[in-house]
């Protein structure tokens, strides 16, 4: 397997934890239309892994110049970011927050620093970004459409799969008697469940202008195994006792300051 480390994360120094720490990460899963410089500069607040799924070797090799980390691995979002937990562990053991973000979203480094910065600052356990709704770029949730209007954070009980913004020890509970088949469809239910979906004050929505491209339900319906991962997923949790009596709602907005 190969993989490559730059700055702070050398390996011989996590293991020994004599290195600087960054509370922030931001990962994701990449393929080869990928662009590499669009969460990268010398403003970001955060380290930045990634996974490859493809096979170009030149693209690897470019990519691993804009990161902190890189592997190769096939699979989804989810599924790579399971495999950095089971065989690099002791990477992730050196943040408090990880920003798991789709690789096609269009997100500023301004509001991803944003974010983080809110998250740290408001003891949050998962937060998520609004998202722009036009003919262009879908939001696929009521609860997380930007609005102008709005006030700067939003608490609600769900963040969507696409771009939650979390503590490691929320990603840890997840993957906690975890089924690494699960594929996108339900993952969002399953970390608020793990991680207490009573909560008022833990989970927000943060009112910034992300874009996704990607439509994510009209691609689900299209997909010939979209009803094939949500029974997956409806049978992983019945056979761990999960209960999915779930409704999404928002709590009060506040100002954040």
């Amino acid at each position: 397997m190969e993989e490559f480390l730059i700055t702070h994360l050398i390996l011989n120094n996590i293991k020994t934890k004599d290195i600087k720490k960054n509370k922030y990460l931001l990962f994701s899963s990449i393929g080869d239309n990928f662009d590499c410089m669009k969460w990268n500069s010398n403003s970001k607040l955060y380290d930045i892994i990634y996974i490859y799924y493809g096979n170009n070797v030149n693209n690897y090799n470019k990519y691993k110049k804009y990161c902190n980390f890189i592997s190769k691995n096939k699979g989804s979002k989810f599924q790579n970011l399971y495999f950095l937990y089971k065989n690099y562990k002791y990477i992730l053991d050196n943040y408090e927050y990880i920003f798991i973000l789709d690789g096609d979203l269009i997100i500023s480094i301004e509001d991803i620093n944003k974010m983080f910065n809110i998250i740290n600052d408001k003891h949050l356990y998962i937060i998520g970004p609004s998202f722009i709704n036009n003919y262009n770029y879908k939001s696929n949730w009521h609860i997380n459409k930007y609005n102008k209007y709005n006030q700067d954070l939003k608490y609600t009980n769900f963040v969507e799969v696409n771009a939650p913004l979390m503590k490691v020890n929320c990603l840890y509970n997840l993957f906690n008697n975890y089924d690494n088949n699960l594929i996108g469809w339900g993952i969002d239910f399953l970390y608020h469940i793990k991680n207490g979906v009573n909560l008022k004050d833990k989970y927000a929505i943060i009112n910034i202008m992300c874009k996704n491209p990607t439509n994510n339900l009209d691609l689900h319906k299209n997909c010939n195994n979209y009803k094939n991962r949500c029974d997956y997923f409806k049978n992983y949790c019945k056979n761990n006792n999960i209960d999915l009596n779930y409704k999404i709602f928002p709590y009060k907005p506040i100002i954040y300051n």
